[in-house]
């Protein structure tokens, strides 16, 4: 689990938000508490309905772009 204050300076970054589900979220963090984080723009990426690992799926995020799929999550 990261520091609450070590995360402060990502605000208005984009990040990569990896869980223990098989749920991955690439997108502009703009908020957080001590229980989660808000990101915006985003790609909620269901892993398991996909053959490409984790880390392809992010290279390729940054390399085309992400692709935004919800408004906030």
């Amino acid at each position: 689990m990261l520091d609450f204050m070590s995360t402060q300076e990502y605000i208005g970054k984009k990040v990569v938000i990896d869980t223990k589900s098989d749920y991955l979220y690439l997108g502009t963090l703009t908020a957080q508490s001590e229980e989660c984080f808000t990101v915006e723009e985003v790609d909620v990426h269901d892993h398991s309905s996909t053959t490409v690992c984790k880390e392809v799926y992010i290279i390729e995020a940054a390399k085309y772009g992400i692709k935004i799929n919800r408004k906030k999550a």
